[in-house]
This record gives C-alpha cells, structure tokens and sequence, in this order.
C-alpha cells in the first residue's frame, strides 16, 4: 500500500500504481482484513531495538492525530527541506487512497515525562507485539478512556513539535488539505485537516541520530587519482593504508567519529570510498569559512551535510539539483553493508557510470531542536532516526464520514 508497485516495469505516469493500491485498500476493508476503530483512541507504542554496540534501548510513544499547520505558523516544526518529486508521490497516493498509511515520527519536549505517565495509569487493549527483519520490538497498544484522553490533549496544547521524520508525508498532507480547500470550506473536524503522528519526548533515551549516507553513481569512468586532485584544493586528503575493503569503511567511520569528538569542528570532515579501486580517503576541509557557502545561514552553513552538497556534490562532482534529486544519480543509506555491496555490484556490471560512497558524520539532536526553533531548513536528508516507526500498524481514513472530537 505504501509503495505500490505496477505489475509492468516501471510506475505508469498516469498514477495506476496509487489506484492499485486504493484497490487493495478498499478489498481489504471489505473483507474486514484491516478493521476499523469504532470509538476515539490513541495508541501508546513502543520500540524495543539494539543500537551498533548491542546494548538494548526502548522508545516509548504515542500515535494520535494533529491539527495540520504550514510551517512557520503554528506548532509543528520541520527541520528539513523536502523533495518536490517525493512529495507529490506521497500526495498522489493520499489522493488516491485517501488515508494515511505511515505516521509522521516527532519528537516533542516534557522533562517531567507527563504525557507517557498519563496514558501509563489509563487502562488499555493490547493490540499486536511485532518482531521486524532488525530483531527490533514493536508494541502497540490502544486506550478509549475519554478522560485519559482530553488529559493527553490538554497536555500538548503548549508544546511544539519538532518533526524527525516523515517531512514529505507532512507537506503532502498539507497540500491535499489546501486542495480541498480551494473546491469549498472545510468544517474543522474533518479527518483532512489532521495527520498521524508518532510521538515521542525528546529527553527519552530511545532513538539514535545518524546521517544518511550517500552512494553517488558519476557518469562516466572517473579515476580516484582524477578525483582527489579537485578534492585537494578544497580538502586535506588524507589516504588510510593497508585496510581490507571489509575493515576500510569502519575505519573511516571510527576516524570521522574521532574528528567529530576531536570538533577542530569548525570544519567538516568527510570519508570518500572509490569501490572501483578499492580506496579510501579522509577529507577534512581547509578553509572553515569557505566563501561559497555565503548563501546560508551561519547556523546552516557549519553543518556538514550543506558542505558536501554545496562543494563536493554541486561544485567539485558537477551535479546540478536534478540528479540530486534522482536516486538514479544520488541515494541514501543508513546500514553500511547495503550500501557497499550495491556499490561493489555496480562496479562490476555497469560500465556508464562511477560508483562513490561518501560518509557523514550524524547531526546532534540539540542542533535539530536549535534550527528548527528559528526556522532553519537543512538539506533533504540530513538526518537519519532510528529505530523507524512501522508502516502500517495504524492507518488513518480521510472520508467524510470520520469526524475529528476536538477537545478545547
């Protein structure tokens, strides 16, 4: 339902993969497969997962419904730009369906932990208890009791919220909001002016921050020699010796995490994997001040992520905001392994274009916060929360017949 795929190669242009998925949604609720609530709820969810060094963390939240507001303007704060092509893919597939599959995970703040204390005294239906391909936990739960409830509400009428993920889902669901909007008003308990939330406190211990990574496929053969020459007059690069490629990436993510600590950190740093060669570098920029970045924000400006799409990605790799926007030129990856073996893959079968891997070090969560308290946008994909909420768990139907109870 979420990534509905065409029976033919390819996504028809028309839009029938999203009605291949209203089709399925709709056969599965007639057949009573998904079951829809009949009384208010909100549903307590937690996340048991294990971080790289094994140890166990839980996250503990809450999924519910929030009142939409554009950016800037009310309460939900965003701390990235978005796609514009992944943004109409998630509006189309709203359009189409006209539910909410996904929730939107933010992060709000309650240092006394308020909220998750509430729902943990209401009496609650035990839902589904859910182990996925990570060996992470999830619990879902669900409470009706009305007062629980209204208490809930109240407590997050003061509270801002600061989205970790899901930022396209947001803005779809902003525009199919305004696209009802313009055919006539919409009362204000309508399901359209309100999206599914997973939320959890930002003092919880239960989510780590990493950046996503980026494997960039260059057109043509491009030499490494080639590469770290225009690097070398942005960067210090530093090559790592007698590394097997198993161990090469570990060492320069351990090196970029020693940069990090080290934080001379007013400059970036950045670790550059050439598959096709089997080589490994370590690029820490010269000049911290670097002119070209006067376009932004001194805040924005000293993070990493803007560095390697201004300089490295825009000025040294020469691809313009197109290819970056296409996974064909430019994606994301969180686990290490994945990304390696597609790029070493590639190497081997693809003759037109030039496997690189690039590795960030990850945002901290207080710069998040920072930034989107002042209304400043990083790049798309900037960040990168685990453990992810599950896709499906709970759905939300946008049909005239729901009516949102909103408590004053």
């Amino acid at each position: 339902l979420d990534i509905p795929r065409e029976t033919a190669a390819g996504r028809d242009k028309e839009g029938f993969s999203y009605k291949n998925a209203a089709d399925l949604f709709n056969h599965w609720l007639r057949e009573g497969i998904l079951l829809r609530d009949d009384e208010p709820s909100v549903y307590p969810y937690d996340i048991s997962y294990r971080r790289p060094d094994r140890s166990r963390h839980k996250r503990r939240g809450v999924i519910c419904l929030v009142q939409l507001s554009p950016p800037g303007t009310g309460d939900v704060k965003p701390h990235e730009l978005t796609i514009d092509s992944a943004v109409v893919d998630r509006f189309e597939l709203t359009r189409q369906c006209r539910a909410q599959f996904s929730p939107v995970f933010s992060l709000y703040s309650d240092p006394q932990n308020l909220v998750l204390e509430t729902l943990g005294r209401a009496p609650y239906i035990s839902i589904a208890t859910v182990t996925d391909a990570d060996g992470t936990v999830h619990t879902l739960k669900k409470v009706t009791d009305s007062e629980i409830i209204i208490k809930i509400q109240k407590l997050f009428n003061q509270k801002s919220l600061y989205i970790a993920d899901g930022h396209h889902r947001y803005n779809a669901a902003l525009a199919y909001k305004e696209k009802l909007h313009n055919s006539g008003t919409l009362p204000v308990y309508r399901p359209e002016n309100f999206i599914m939330m997973h939320l959890c406190p930002i003092q919880g211990e239960g989510e780590s921050i990493s950046s996503p990574h980026r494997l960039i496929r260059l057109p043509g053969i491009t030499a490494v020699s080639e590469l770290t020459d225009k690097l070398g007059d942005v960067f210090e690069v530093e090559e790592l010796q007698e590394c097997s490629r198993q161990t090469l990436l570990n060492e320069l993510l351990a090196r970029l995490d020693e940069e990090q600590f080290a934080k001379i950190k007013s400059r970036s740093c950045f670790g550059f994997y050439h598959p096709g060669e089997d080589r490994g570098f370590l690029l820490k920029l010269k000049n911290p001040r670097w002119q070209d970045l006067k376009g932004y924000h001194e805040r924005v400006r000293e993070l990493d992520v803007v560095v390697f799409n201004e300089l490295i990605v825009g000025q040294i790799l020469q691809l313009d905001e197109e290819k970056r926007e296409d996974q064909n030129f430019m994606s994301f990856h969180r686990e290490i392994p994945e990304m390696l073996d597609y790029a070493v893959k590639m190497t081997a079968s693809d003759s037109d274009f030039t496997p690189l891997l690039f590795l960030l070090n990850p945002i901290r969560r207080e710069q998040v916060k920072n930034l989107s308290d002042q209304g400043l946008l990083m790049p798309p994909k900037s960040t990168c929360f685990f453990p992810n909420s599950l896709t499906g768990l709970v759905m939300n139907r946008l049909t005239e017949d729901e009516k949102i109870l909103i408590t004053e």
